[in-house]
């Protein structure tokens, strides 16, 4: 998925005319990143959180802190571009940079999560 999400992105930049696109989009996409990156990092900690202090299974902590992650930013993008509703790229950038670092992060976060409820376990 978030490689159709660059897909897509690439194929409108470079497919559209100059006078299409607002000049600097490309450039506003690297200045989102790290806000984008961190709020998908904020919403798995907190989810792990919530879940450990409901005391539920691993899965469910894990579960919890993917979900709240990666959201739903297809919507995002769809809204904000879609001549229906927005018509703004500028507005799809951070979804589109959200939902590039998502996935990626969701797996490593599990990962790190599966990994020290076993270290404790073990302990």
């Amino acid at each position: 998925l978030p490689i159709l999400y660059g897909v897509i992105y690439i194929t409108a930049i470079v497919g559209g005319s100059q006078s299409d696109y607002p000049v600097g989009i490309m450039e506003s996409s690297g200045s989102v990143a790290p806000w984008v990156i961190g709020l998908n990092l904020i919403g798995m900690s907190l989810g792990y959180i919530l879940a450990r202090l409901l005391r539920t299974d691993i899965s469910t902590q894990i579960t919890l802190s993917v979900e709240i992650g990666i959201q739903n930013s297809a919507l995002a993008i769809t809204i904000a571009s879609s001549a229906m509703f927005l018509n703004n790229y500028f507005m799809a950038i951070p979804a589109i940079v959200y939902g590039f670092f998502t996935f990626a992060s969701a797996v490593v976060f599990g990962y790190i999560i599966k990994k020290t409820s076993r270290e404790r376990a073990s302990a």
